[in-house]
């Protein structure tokens, strides 16, 4: 690799010669007339599955998606820097779209068997949405091996469709398209990726110019660069993961954890704060949640990263008591929590698909989570609360679920022995939960659940949806 700080040592004369590679990047008149355009390829094949009858999966525009399908939305914009298989690097610019989206049919059934095998340690391209284009690239009318594919952004839960999203750009001929996944299984890193659309979109190419300073404004750079040349050395290659950057500077500068949950939520090779890269690092400690921020100071294949600053989420408001009652019991009447904290484990959780729900990371047990295994999730969705490895006289159960407009407050009532009582050492798994209504979640952008203990404690938030890409 070359050595970052090198790099800044580079002459105006590699400007020039990077300019000459970039006139490179359109193909001849010639040579590009030996190939159908890209819209051409798309719809000989939306002909040739219509010739073909009916099939589990296809091509169609985003006029003839279902109305609210996520898939047929691609956001055209952004930018990023785009090196092809001999070193050249040129900075693209997203500036709209050149063309209606093409919505890709996903055939659930085979989803569902790809996810197994990733799960089994088959296949691991499947959980790269790059490595997932590429693979996938000829049946696009693409080239892995001529091609350049880069990330533009990718979340494990995206605003409106609650899966994970993620926009690779493909670099083909002199065009250029952007090409949207997502998760059908549901979000997480475990989760594998399938294309939804693909868009031809109108671009800038712009000269790459070397690294000639501070790639991020406010860090110190005296640091940054012996940090480097440390990684250049062969030493601290973990700074090369973004995630375990922001558990190592995580409890070594900001107070967190190895207790704490640290979880990738957003990642883009550029932004207007890190033109290198950005990744959103979400952490748990405690009864709060904070944002790292972790960035990318210098270009190019093995850059380090660090953390730029850490932002304490501000809580959301609990709803207020009243709107509709939609479950009541007086079971747990009497019960009280004596010990103060709760345990670390404690989790809440909303099942819509319990098949996706198991395959998910979760602080609660699988053994735990059978329970509510032979629920008939095609009319039905499950609240479930789980206390934790406690005790053996500790409980957890459900007592009112209220729901008002898009929010929903879950109370629960949890038990432990009184001070001075003796307590059996057997430690315990309690959990509760109870089936609603699935009409109670399916509504347009979801509903945001909180759950609350019997004094207004709030234990745990989460956001409810029905993905009708999975559901009949």
């Amino acid at each position: 690799m070359l050595n970052k700080i090198s790099r800044i040592t580079y002459s105006v004369a590699a400007v020039a010669l990077l300019t000459g590679a970039l006139a490179t990047l359109a193909m001849p008149d010639e040579a590009a007339a030996k190939w159908l355009s890209f819209t051409q390829r798309y719809e000989r094949r939306i002909e040739a599955v219509a010739h073909a009858g009916p099939a589990p999966s296809g091509v169609r525009t985003a006029a003839e998606a279902a109305t609210g399908d996520e898939a047929a939305s691609v956001e055209a914009s952004g930018e990023a820097a785009v090196t092809t298989d001999d070193g050249r690097v040129a900075r693209v610019v997203i500036e709209g779209a050149a063309d209606e989206t093409r919505v890709v049919v996903i055939d659930k059934a085979e989803a569902a068997k790809l996810q197994t095998e990733a799960a089994a340690g088959q296949r691991p391209w499947l959980l790269d949405p790059v490595q997932v284009v590429r693979k996938n690239a000829a049946e696009y009318g693409f080239s892995a091996s001529r091609d350049t594919f880069t990330l533009i952004s990718q979340v494990y839960k995206g605003q409106r469709s609650g899966v994970g999203e993620a926009r690779v750009l493909v670099g083909h001929d002199s065009r250029f398209y952007l090409v949207k996944l997502i998760q059908p299984a549901g979000p997480g890193a475990h989760n594998i990726w399938q294309i939804a659309a693909v868009r031809e979109v109108r671009t800038v190419v712009r000269e790459q110019k070397p690294d000639v300073g501070p790639g991020v404004e406010g860090l110190d750079y005296d640091k940054v660069i012996k940090w480097q040349q440390a990684v250049d050395a062969g030493r601290d290659q973990w700074r090369l993961d973004p995630l375990e950057v922001a558990k190592r500077e995580g409890k070594a500068y900001y107070g967190f954890s190895d207790t704490d949950s640290f979880t990738v939520v957003r990642k883009h090779s550029a932004t207007s704060l890190a033109r290198h890269g950005q990744v959103d690092v979400e952490v748990k400690h405690g009864d709060n949640v904070y944002t790292m921020i972790v960035v990318r100071p210098f270009g190019g294949g093995g850059a380090i990263w660090t953390t730029y600053r850490v932002d304490k989420q501000a809580p959301a408001p609990v709803p207020q008591p009243g709107g509709k009652v939609i479950f009541r019991t007086d079971r747990y009447d009497g019960w009280d929590w004596h010990k103060g904290a709760y345990p670390r484990d404690m989790a809440m959780t909303v099942i819509v698909d319990y098949a996706a729900q198991a395959e998910q990371e979760s602080r609660i047990p699988a053994h735990v989570l059978e329970r509510a295994k032979d629920v008939d999730y095609s009319g039905k969705a499950v609240l479930f609360a789980y206390l934790g490895s406690g005790g053996g006289a500790d409980a957890i159960g459900i007592e009112k679920v209220t729901v008002t407009g898009g929010n929903m407050v879950v109370q629960v009532r949890t038990r432990s022995v009184k001070p001075g009582e003796m307590e059996t050492k057997n430690l315990t798994t309690p959990s509760d939960f109870i089936a609603i209504d699935r009409k109670h979640i399916d509504v347009w952008g979801g509903v945001n659940v909180t759950f609350v203990d019997q004094n207004g404690k709030v234990l745990g938030r989460t956001k409810a949806s029905v993905n009708h890409n999975r559901t009949e």
